[in-house]
């Protein structure tokens, strides 16, 4: 008794055949659907990472100007309290 090979890469095995002929299961098994898909070149990865580097740091600009904002103010009210101490 013999168990039939399952290619492991599809389009890389010979068709079985039967007297010359290609068997059903053979057929049906050649058939493999593909996908087309778009190569993309080493340029457009690279601007793509560019374009992302740059939202990036633009995101790390605005929240670095909003935190320096934020403690400006924390520390005008926080010396705004401690001379109303002082007066005290």
């Amino acid at each position: 008794m013999s168990f039939p090979i399952e290619p492991t890469v599809p389009g890389l095995t010979t068709p079985q055949l039967n007297g010359g002929e290609i068997t059903a299961e053979a057929k049906t098994a050649s058939t493999v659907e593909t996908k087309t898909e778009q190569k993309v070149s080493v340029m457009d990865i690279a601007l793509s990472l560019e374009n992302s580097l740059k939202e990036a740091l633009d995101m790390v600009d605005k929240n670095d100007k909003e935190v320096n904002d934020k403690l400006e103010l924390l520390n005008k009210r926080l010396l705004s309290i401690e001379s109303e101490l002082r007066l005290t």
